[in-house]
């Protein structure tokens, strides 16, 4: 991920951005292949991207990123 190679972050935050990049991706893939409406794949990646938002702070704050 290009947007990564600039920071100095560790090796584990990467793999937790890799990887709900990738999931989010493949399952957008999935429902469009299924013929879901934009609106339909927004609902469901919401919950998706909730979780993502919550592990991302988490490991910045266990990192010292106060302001995360």
């Amino acid at each position: 991920m290009a947007e990564l190679e600039g920071l100095d972050l560790p090796q584990s935050v990467r793999d937790l951005v890799l990887r709900h990049q990738q999931n989010i991706a493949d399952l957008v893939g999935r429902l469009h292949e299924l013929g879901l409406d934009d609106i339909s794949i927004e609902a469901a990646v919401d919950p998706l991207i909730a979780s993502y938002r919550s592990q991302l702070v988490e490991a910045m704050k266990a990192l010292g990123f106060s302001n995360a």
